[in-house]
């Protein structure tokens, strides 16, 4: 299922980070501390999704390595616009 429908597997106690991405027309979600509050893994989610539906380009789930340990951000990074200075 989506993480878009995940209810409580979805929630974050801390500042996630949801931003437009000009170039691919499409909003750049991550889900930074899902079960933050559990005494087990968290598990943060990376997802894209075209601009203006509900329709996933991308959905990357990852797993934390210790118990409650917190993501913090996620963004995206252009080397071309990085490195060209």
């Amino acid at each position: 299922m989506p993480s878009l429908d995940n209810g409580y597997d979805g929630y974050n106690p801390v500042t996630s980070i949801v931003r437009y991405q000009p170039d691919t027309d499409s909003m750049l979600i991550f889900f930074a501390t899902g079960k933050l509050l559990e005494q087990e893994l968290t598990d943060p989610r990376l997802v894209e999704v075209k601009y203006g539906t509900q329709q996933i380009a991308v959905e990357l789930d990852m797993l934390a390595t210790t118990a409650q340990q917190a993501s913090y951000r996620a963004l995206v990074i252009h080397p071309e616009l990085a490195f060209s200075h």
